[in-house]
């Protein structure tokens, strides 16, 4: 086995979360490995450092064929990202899509730092294992993307937290403007555009942090494809951050969230707002544009995407 040296201490702190999830570290060559799981029913998971600061874990899905992806699994895999509680988030790249989860390794909290490991890990297998079930479950034309179920429960166990937001995020250095409601509101960096963060409480120990770009009363069919493709795409590129939806009766909003389901530090909280930032930047015009029908149309044809 190739041996492999690290470049800090918190770099090791990953690897051994691995371990401690009942997942082999295989190296793959540099600060790469395969995570493979004790037994056959879980999907193999690929991690990497990048920059020495960022753990980024990925699994494949299905057959690495991004096109054969039906507009509604788009749909419901956008859906469905706001329902994983660690922040795991369903990506599309160009081999196709798979389940992604990024973590910063520049904390001094070394115990965070193997909390978020472990949380990502265990959220990917479930949502892999849910997906599967599917499969399983369905016809044979169904396949696993097809599931419309595939939102992980809710693991709020332990007593209730109060953050102090309010300094937790002054020790990041972003300005921002406290609601009656106790949830902040941050100006985002975005040169183009007025985009504004809020960070809030959520469940009984979690910190949410979401940019709204658009709300609309509905949206045709060529406008969902075209708008799940970007979004997800942006998911693979955007470290962090991950695209989602909150569909109410006569509203569709679309929005980047980073979630931490227990406190985050102020280096986690600044992150999340650089990463919003980015995400914002990259496609808050875009988003706007596809929600007219003709743009769609066109975008996804250039995309190679057929309606």
């Amino acid at each position: 086995m190739t041996e492999t040296f690290f470049s800090t201490s918190q770099e090791a702190t990953a690897l051994n979360a691995f371990i401690g999830n009942g997942l082999r570290a295989v190296p793959n060559g540099g600060k790469r490995w395969r995570l493979l799981p004790s037994h056959g029913s879980e999907s193999p998971t690929h991690a990497h450092i990048e920059e020495s600061a960022w753990l980024c874990l990925d699994a494949p899905l299905g057959d690495g064929r991004q096109h054969a992806l039906r507009a509604d699994d788009l749909w419901a895999f956008l859906r469905q990202n706001a329902h994983i509680r660690s922040g795991v988030k369903f990506a599309l790249t160009p081999e196709g899509l798979s389940l992604r989860a990024e973590i910063p390794l520049d904390s001094e909290d070394e115990a965070r730092i193997a909390q978020r490991t472990r949380a990502a890990c265990r959220d990917i297998q479930r949502a892999w294992q849910r997906l599967r079930l599917g499969e399983s479950e369905g016809s044979r034309e169904r396949t696993p993307c097809r599931s419309d179920e595939l939102a992980i429960p809710a693991t709020d166990a332990g007593p209730v937290t109060t953050v102090d937001l309010p300094r937790l995020c002054h020790e990041t250095g972003w300005s921002f403007t406290q609601r009656k409601s106790g949830s902040l509101i941050v100006n985002l960096d975005v040169a183009q555009g007025f985009h504004q963060g809020i960070v809030e409480p959520s469940g009984k120990r979690g910190v949410r942090v979401f940019v709204t770009l658009t709300e609309s009363p509905s949206l045709l069919p060529p406008c969902r494809h075209a708008l799940s493709v970007l979004l997800l795409t942006a998911c693979g590129a955007v470290r962090m951050a991950r695209a989602a939806l909150e569909e109410e009766m006569e509203r569709i909003a679309v929005l980047f969230e980073v979630l931490f389901p227990t406190p985050p530090d102020a280096g986690e909280l600044a992150h999340a707002l650089s990463a919003l930032s980015v995400a914002a930047r990259l496609t808050a015009a875009e988003v706007n544009a596809l929600h007219e029908e003709r743009v769609a149309k066109i975008y996804l044809a250039q995309r190679g995407w057929s309606e």
